[in-house]
C-alpha cells in the first residue's frame, strides 16, 4: 500500500497531536503515533496520555488500499520529517514489517509496532453545552497555571469548569493561590466539569483565534472537545472540587491600586535579597507609600523600595511569597494595566483583580511576618 501527502501536511499535524506525549514516558503507547488506514482518502493520526488523546486525520491519495493500523515511534518521527524541506512524499506501507518513507532524493525506514493493545474509543453519545473557543481560551489560560501538581490531592490538579446561574466559572487552585475567571453567559445550561489541568493547557493552546463554538460530548468519565479537524478526549477528574467561593474574603477594608509591571519590577529587585527558604517579601502600607521589604537573617542581607500611592490609606504588614505574587500580577496585567488588591488583614487572603473587572479574581494566601 502506498500513501502519497505532502511533508508539511502530515508534519503539521503530528506536531499538534505530540502535544499529549511525555518524553519521559515508558509505556510505548504514550511515545508512539497511533496510524490507522481505514478508507482510501485519509488517514488517522493519534496519540494518547494517561488521562487521554488527540485524534485527527490527513488527506492524501492511496493506492492499493487496504485496511491496516499500527505504531510507529513518535520522536524519530518528527525529527526525521523536520529535516525535510515541504515537499510531496510517499509512505509504503509493509503492516508489521517496515514503513518506508521516500522523498525527492532519498528515503528511511521505520519499524512498526504493533497496534493491538491501543484502546478502543468509547461512543460518546451525551451532547455538553457547547462553548465560545474566546471563553475557553481566556478561562483555561487565566487558572490552568496555578492548578496544583500533588497527585495525592488529585482534585486540585484539575481546572473547574461550571456552569450555574447563568454564569461560566473557570478556577485552578494549589492551596495557596486560587484563580477564577467568569463570563456572563446566560444560554449555556448547567454542568460542571473536573478537567485535568495539563488537558486545559493544551486546549488553550489549540483553540483557534476566529471565535467559533466548541462542541463537546461526554461518554461515562471521558469528554471528547472538537477543535477544528482536532478531537481531544480526556478523562474527567473524580470527586468534588473545593468551594472557591467560600474562601474569597467578603467585605475588605482596604483597596490598593497599582501599576502592575512598576510593583513587578520592584518585586524583583528586592525580592533578590528574600530567605532562600521562605523566598517571603512584606508589604508595608502607610499613608501613600507603599514600602516593599525582603530580608535573609541568616546571611544578614535586607532590601527595601517605597512606591507612591495615589490614595491614602490606613496601615498595614502583610507578607508572600514573591513568585507568587510576580505570577498572580503577570496574569493580571493581560487584562489591565492597573490592579486592585483588596486587604481585609494581615492574616486574610487578598484579592487581585484587573482595574474596574470582575471578571478575573486571584487570592493569595499570606505568610506570617515577623516583625
Amino acid at each position: 500500500m502506498k500513501i502519497s501527502l505532502t511533508k508539511s501536511d502530515l508534519l503539521s499535524k503530528l506536531r499538534v497531536v505530540s502535544k499529549v506525549l511525555r518524553s519521559s514516558a515508558k509505556e510505548v503507547m504514550y511515545s508512539t503515533f497511533l496510524i490507522r488506514v481505514e478508507n482510501d482518502k485519509s488517514i488517522s493520526i493519534s496519540a494518547m496520555d494517561e488521562a487521554g488523546r488527540i485524534t485527527t486525520t490527513v488527506d492524501c491519495v492511496i493506492k492499493d488500499f487496504q485496511e491496516a493500523s499500527f505504531l510507529l515511534d513518535a520522536q524519530t518521527l518528527i525529527k526525521a520529517l523536520g529535516e525535510l524541506p515541504d515537499q510531496p512524499i510517499e509512505i509504503v506501507i509493509d503492516p508489521l514489517i517496515k514503513v518506508t518513507f521516500k522523498y525527492y532524493n532519498g528515503r528511511f525506514e521505520m519499524a512498526p509496532m504493533d497496534a493491538i493493545a491501543y484502546p478502543e474509543l468509547p461512543v460518546f453519545n451525551k451532547e455538553l453545552p457547547s462553548l465560545s473557543s474566546s471563553l475557553l481560551s481566556k478561562g483555561f489560560k487565566t487558572v490552568s497555571k496555578y492548578a496544583s501538581d500533588d497527585q495525592l490531592r488529585p482534585v486540585m490538579t484539575a481546572v473547574n469548569v461550571s456552569s450555574n446561574d447563568g454564569r461560566v466559572a473557570f478556577a485552578g487552585t494549589d492551596g495557596h493561590v486560587l484563580a477564577m475567571y467568569e463570563e456572563d453567559a446566560p444560554e449555556v445550561s448547567f454542568f460542571n466539569l473536573n478537567v485535568p489541568a495539563r488537558y486545559a493547557k493544551i486546549i488553550s493552546e489549540m483553540l483557534p483565534v476566529d471565535d467559533t463554538m466548541i462542541q463537546m460530548s461526554s461518554s461515562g468519565n471521558s469528554v471528547k472537545a472538537m477543535i477544528g479537524e482536532y478531537a481531544v478526549i480526556y478523562r474527567l477528574i473524580e470527586g468534588s472540587y473545593v468551594n472557591y467561593r467560600r474562601v474569597i474574603p467578603s467585605n475588605p477594608d482596604m483597596t490598593l491600586n497599582i501599576d502592575c509591571q512598576e510593583l513587578i519590577s520592584a518585586i524583583n529587585r528586592v525580592s533578590v535579597f528574600s530567605s532562600s527558604a521562605s523566598s517571603m517579601i512584606s508589604l508595608n502600607i502607610k499613608d501613600n507609600i507603599l514600602k516593599i521589604t525582603a530580608e535573609d537573617i541568616d546571611f544578614s542581607r535586607k532590601a527595601d523600595e517605597d512606591l507612591m500611592l495615589n490614595s491614602v490609606l490606613g496601615k498595614l504588614v502583610i507578607g508572600f511569597r514573591a513568585q507568587f505574587l510576580t505570577d498572580v500580577l503577570k496574569t493580571i496585567s493581560v487584562d489591565s494595566k492597573t490592579c486592585d488588591i483588596h486587604f481585609s488583614g494581615p492574616t486574610t487572603s487578598a484579592i487581585f483583580r484587573p482595574e474596574g473587572s470582575e471578571k478575573v479574581t486571584i487570592i493569595i494566601v499570606p505568610m506570617m511576618v515577623n516583625n
